[in-house]
């Protein structure tokens, strides 16, 4: 049972609140200055802090059909590949050469990793594909192969056999595209600009130099179509919590609000979770992570819907933090309001996703604390609020 301890108060200004939680169910005194933000209330003021009442792990299967890039190769235990369609080519052309060339945006790891394009045997939707409904590939014919390196710091390519091309474009040859995956295992992962960028110049592209009506000439032809899919084991029941980038890792966290009046002024929220810091991998510190209102209950894991653009907080987890918590002001008054808004019941109480701030350009996984029943682990929401004279406390 959560204990809260009132104190009788003249006026709360909008000064920020600054606490340091001991012994989590219990509540403490709090500075008649506590509060953010608003107009002054009278009344009763209190802390409480709320536990989670249902804590769900969920993994999709992600789909880069609309992102502004395409990941090839593995790093940890991410695996990630890449499907291009070229259908649009120059009237009654001869190839001679051909090449897929793509900018790229990043590279993770080292060394040199060795990348497979074959041929795609069956239609595909970009929008579809997961990992799970990868279409049919034939991986006895390899229409081109490279060495890709961490070295290469602009621009990498696959040449293509040109008899292949050439019957894609003489109608010769089904074309359903290419598939792009890594041999073997090497943890290398590169991410590439796709066609989606705003920045065509940074779009990949098939170079082709090819011969028509006697003359030779080249072009440079963009996909009609690109994506990447991501893939990572099934996370084990009893390990930590895991959100991450790429693979669409993300946690449902519900609390009990009832504890909380429902004519309440809320003068503050933060939102706290422990770290297990040995199984969370930073490629980059810091991590962006977003807090974000789920939109409906009970929770459809198939067809997670959540408010993408507003009841949003954003915040960071810095290498070597043991806590993830939010450190800015003005997030802690975004989640403050959304907390008010919840309260009142102008939102629904359908409860959060923990998840990567940018799926598809943070990498690495944060692992929070798995400890049921444990609120001095977390995930857990401080909440102090005020409450008029004639309201009295559940």
């Amino acid at each position: 049972m959560i204990r809260k301890t009132t104190i009788l108060s003249v006026a709360v200004t909008s000064a920020i609140l600054l606490w340091t939680l001991a012994g989590c169910e219990s509540s403490k005194d709090l500075p008649l200055e506590a509060g953010i933000g608003g107009e002054a209330t009278v009344g009763t003021l209190h802390e409480v802090v709320l536990p989670a009442v249902q804590i769900e792990q969920v993994r999709t299967e992600l789909n880069g059909g609309a992102s502004d890039f395409i990941f090839v190769g593995q790093r940890k235990d991410l695996r990630a590949k890449a499907l291009l369609l070229f259908d649009v080519f120059p009237d009654s052309a001869v190839a001679s050469e051909a090449e897929v060339r793509f900018v790229i945006a990043r590279h993770y790891g080292s060394g040199t990793m060795h990348v497979f394009a074959h041929p795609v045997k069956e239609s595909w939707d970009e929008y579809e594909v997961r990992w799970s409904n990868f279409p049919a590939v034939d991986t006895t014919a390899v229409l081109g192969e490279a060495d890709w390196t961490v070295a290469d710091s602009q621009v990498v390519s696959i040449p293509l056999d040109t008899a292949i091309v050439n019957g894609w474009m003489r109608g010769t040859l089904e074309n359903h595209g290419i598939a792009i995956f890594p041999a073997g295992y090497v943890e290398i992962l590169f991410r590439l600009f796709s066609v989606e960028t705003v920045n065509t110049d940074l779009a990949p592209y098939l170079w082709m130099r090819y011969t028509t009506n006697g003359k030779v000439d080249s072009a440079r032809i963009f996909p009609s179509a690109d994506l990447f899919v991501a893939h990572r084991p099934k996370p084990a029941p009893d390990g930590p919590y895991l959100v991450s980038g790429l693979v669409a890792d993300r946690v449902l966290v519900k609390f009990d609000l009832s504890s909380i009046p429902s004519a309440a002024t809320i003068n503050s929220t933060q939102f706290e979770w422990s770290i297990d810091t040995s199984a969370t991998f930073f490629e980059d510190s810091p991590i962006l992570v977003a807090l974000q209102r789920v939109q409906s209950y009970p929770w459809d894991l198939q067809n997670l819907a959540f408010d993408t653009k507003i009841n949003i907080i954003r915040f960071y987890l810095a290498q070597g933090d043991d806590i993830l918590t939010i450190t800015s002001l003005d997030e802690i008054r975004r989640m403050t309001d959304m907390m008010q808004r919840l309260v009142y019941g102008v939102l629904s109480d359908n409860g959060f996703v923990v998840k990567m701030g940018d799926e598809d350009t943070d990498f690495g996984w944060i692992a929070f604390a798995r400890a049921p029943g444990d609120s001095t682990v977390g995930p857990r929401l401080v909440v102090t609020y005020t409450i008029p004279p004639t309201v009295s406390a559940p």
